[in-house]
């Protein structure tokens, strides 16, 4: 299973977009490459700036599997290793939410949970690196077992420290490493991207129980995990892009669940690159690399999917 679990305290979630690139299955080194952007409000008191010691805030990220974690810069928006030319899908589809530059980019849009551009009228500063006076940005990554030979339950993440209040654009890419692809990618026909919910029950219940982990190691898992019990809810959307190769025949091929939607707003210069959208933490959607003959049977299933999806939104709104 693939996708994050983000928790902090004192931070309002905004949106998570996980682009997801092609599988590397023929090289020595199996992959599926991925970057993400975070979208999140660090709420913690600012009072303390004369006791810069006190005033520190933090995230953490957790993923499944041994990963490879690589901060990005996040401004202009990353682009994924495997797009070849045209504009990068996070540029393309979430640029037009910021304008400026670095330092002084501004939040000048917002996009609903339903796909609905809305201007901002106060166009709040977004931050970038946490830096805390003269500190800079540390990344703590946590992964317990020291070789590649035996599967990692989690990978997790911690960022900071963080010391501006608002808004924090945050992008960064993951690499599976050593057994991670094979277990998490082609050891059934398809794989999942869950919602957090869904992702540490998975976790829990296939990973922690495996004989090669220790007690220590063990005891390491459980306090490192428990902290995600409390994981970010995200107001806005969670959002999954999936870039096609159109030179090969394996392509990605989504099967979603009635939590989320192909998305009504998508990149139109790249049509084999494909966006879904959810406000539910609880999605899962089904996952195969794959020959094109079942990407029909796919898309009806989607758009009944997304039919309904629509549906709820417009209940919603109407009660608004």
């Amino acid at each position: 299973m693939l996708c994050i679990a983000v928790c902090g305290d004192n931070w309002i979630g905004k949106r998570a977009v996980e682009v997801l690139g092609f599988h590397y299955n023929k090289t020595p080194s199996k992959t599926v490459k991925f970057v993400f952007m975070l979208l999140i409000k660090n709420e913690m008191d600012n009072n303390k700036e004369n006791d810069p010691d006190r005033y520190q805030n933090y995230l953490d990220i957790l993923h499944p599997g041994k990963v490879l974690f690589k901060w990005l810069e996040p401004w202009p928006l990353p682009k994924h290793p495997d797009e070849n030319g045209g504009t990068p899908a996070l540029n393309s589809i979430y640029g037009k939410l910021f304008k400026g530059k670095k330092p002084q980019l501004k939040k000048v849009y917002e996009l609903s949970s339903w796909d609905s551009w809305c201007p901002v009228n106060e166009k709040p500063p977004v931050h970038f690196l946490p830096e805390f006076h003269n500190k800079k940005l540390t990344i703590q990554q946590i992964s317990p077992i020291q070789d590649d030979k035996n599967f990692e339950p989690f990978t997790s993440v911690r960022l900071g420290p963080f010391c501006k209040q608002g808004y924090h654009l945050i992008t960064f890419s993951l690499d599976l490493v050593g057994d991670t692809y094979e277990e998490l990618v082609t050891k059934k026909p398809t794989f999942p991207i869950d919602g957090p919910p869904i992702l540490l029950q998975r976790i829990h219940d296939n990973y922690f129980n495996r004989q090669y982990i220790n007690e220590d190691v063990r005891a390491i898992y459980d306090t490192e995990f428990k902290k995600f019990e409390n994981f970010l809810f995200l107001n806005d959307s969670y959002d999954i892009v999936i870039i096609n190769d159109p030179k090969k025949v394996d392509q990605v091929n989504i099967k979603v669940d009635g939590n989320s939607a192909e998305a009504p707003i998508q990149l139109h210069e790249n049509a084999k690159t494909i966006r879904y959208i959810t406000r539910n933490p609880n999605f899962a959607l089904s996952v195969r690399y794959s020959d094109n003959e079942i990407v029909e049977e796919i898309k009806e299933s989607n758009q009944k999917n997304f039919d309904r999806y629509m549906l709820e939104i417009k209940k919603v709104l109407a009660q608004v």
